[in-house]
């Protein structure tokens, strides 16, 4: 986050000019008074802004339940759990916070409507799943970032490949794409890293994993790379299934058949444990 010095009178007049381009597109007002949903009014669509920044900025404050970004428009919109969430969030942000680094802060205001545009996202925590923020500390985050030389390629195909979206690399079993299973009576000569051993205990010791893990898988990501959709197969893996965040935080998307969207921000650092359903 990039902070800046506040000026409450040039705050005022720049959320003015944006509260009145909002009254005449869609009549929504400012309300004079702390509620949950908070108006951004110099960030939306138009101006760059995607939905994972807003989140990963907004849910440090509480729980969110709707993030609004309105086709070709420089505002949006979050709604918050509750109040006292949303008066957090406008206290700290309003004209001193800027998006990821920005140092152009944001504009805010309260307001009791949203536009009528409906994502069917949920932004809480899908059923089955953990989220332990912190799990690892910043030097070892660095460690890990560090244990990989991504400029150079793997000397055997089944230790790792590029991929569409992304980078991979694996340690004590091959994980192969083209079937989705992995060959147990052939491990990696490797095995997981030594190095990783204080990690992998941790898991198994605050009961995140009733074993030690033998398989990990890699993945490095550019800025805008993703994996595409799926279930991690169920006759290979145990019943759960552990992520660690390195480098950076990301959104992970959770969808149900049942047509249930869960969109749960994962800050760096932290781990997400996947169990039943979210599994």
């Amino acid at each position: 986050m990039a902070k800046v010095e506040i000026d409450s009178k040039k705050c005022r007049r720049k959320i003015l000019r944006c509260l009145s381009s909002l009254k005449a597109d869609t009549g929504i007002i400012e309300a004079h008074y702390p509620c949950k949903n908070l108006f951004i009014g110099n960030a939306g669509l138009t101006t760059g802004l995607d939905e994972e920044s807003v989140v990963e900025l907004f849910s440090l404050y509480g729980s969110l339940e709707n993030v609004v970004l309105v086709p070709g428009k420089q505002y949006s919109f979050v709604c918050f759990g509750n109040v006292e969430s949303a008066e957090h969030a406008y206290e700290t942000i309003h004209g001193v916070v800027g998006i990821r680094g920005s140092r152009f802060p944001l504009y805010l205001a309260y307001v009791e409507e949203v536009p009528g545009i409906k994502s069917g996202v949920e932004y809480k925590i899908p059923p089955g799943l953990k989220v332990v923020e912190d799990f690892i500390s910043v030097t070892e985050e660095q460690e890990l970032l560090q244990m990989i030389n991504w400029n150079c390629q793997p000397i055997e195909r089944s230790q790792g490949q590029t991929l569409k979206h992304r980078q991979v690399r694996h340690f004590g079993y091959e994980f192969q794409y083209g079937s989705n299973l992995v060959n147990v009576n052939e491990p990696l000569p490797e095995g997981i890293p030594a190095k990783l051993s204080p990690v992998l205990d941790r898991l198994v010791q605050e009961g995140h994993m009733k074993h030690k893990p033998d398989q990990m898988t890699v993945n490095f990501y550019q800025p805008g790379q993703g994996i595409p959709p799926h279930i991690d197969t169920i006759s290979c893996f145990t019943g759960e299934i552990i992520s660690l965040s390195t480098g950076s935080g990301v959104l992970m998307d959770f969808r149900h058949k049942d047509g249930k969207h869960y969109a749960v921000y994962l800050p760096p650092r932290s781990l997400c444990v996947m169990t039943g359903p979210s599994r």
